[in-house]
Parts: C-alpha cells; sequence; structure tokens
C-alpha cells in the first residue's frame, strides 16, 4: 500500500536557514507525534509502514542521481525547501525557512491526506 502523504525536506549542511528551521520542523513534528499524527522519518531502503505518513530528509548539496533528479523535478532553487506530496493533490511546495503556521499548516495538511 503506497502511503496517501509523503514530507520530502531538502537541506544542506552549512546553510544558516536550514540550521534554524530544521530544528524547528522537528520540533513540530514531534508535537504531531505526541497527538498520535503518523509521521515518521524515513529510512533508506525500508518500505514505510502502511498508514504513515513518511518524512525524508535529504541532502540538498549531495550528487546522488536520484536526489538531483528529484530536485530537478520539483524545481528546488533554495535551501531549506519542504515538499509535500498527497495522493489527492498537487504537491505543496514551500521555499525557506517558513514560519511555524505554515509548517503547522502542511503537517495538517498531510495529516488529513493520510485519513482519506
Amino acid at each position: 500500500m503506497e502511503p496517501k502523504a509523503i514530507i520530502i525536506v531538502f537541506v544542506m549542511s552549512g546553510c544558516p536557514a536550514c540550521a534554524e528551521y530544521t530544528p524547528r520542523f522537528e520540533r513540530m513534528v514531534k508535537t504531531f507525534q505526541a497527538h498520535g499524527q503518523p509521521l515518521v522519518y524515513h529510512q533508506n531502503n525500508k518500505a514505510p509502514a502502511p498508514g504513515t505518513i513518511p518524512i525524508v530528509m535529504l541532502d540538498g548539496a549531495s550528487a546522488d542521481p536520484s536526489v538531483v533528479a528529484l530536485a530537478d523535478y520539483y524545481k528546488v532553487e533554495g535551501m531549506p525547501t519542504t515538499i509535500l506530496l498527497t495522493h489527492n493533490a498537487k504537491p505543496a511546495i514551500k521555499l525557506g525557512g517558513v514560519d511555524d503556521v505554515e509548517v503547522h499548516e502542511l503537517l495538517k495538511s498531510a495529516c488529513i491526506a493520510n485519513n482519506r
């Protein structure tokens, strides 16, 4: 069974905006998890458990062809970039270190899509 929602976050070391954004994003994810939402950080080479919402953290500076292709496909031009993919809507792409309200809305949208 394919996930109904996936969150991809492009970050890179040495990026001040990423260094500020990543811990805030992770705190918000923990808050959602504490309220029973099935957000899980994806581990390489493991399929996500059914009913979960995988979060994939990617190195935006990676030379890995699959990471480069994904960044090119979604036209990632700056770091951090957060992308929500759902089974029933076009991708939601958030550029930069968006504020907590936008992160909350993105996570909430992922949870709603996961329940449909």
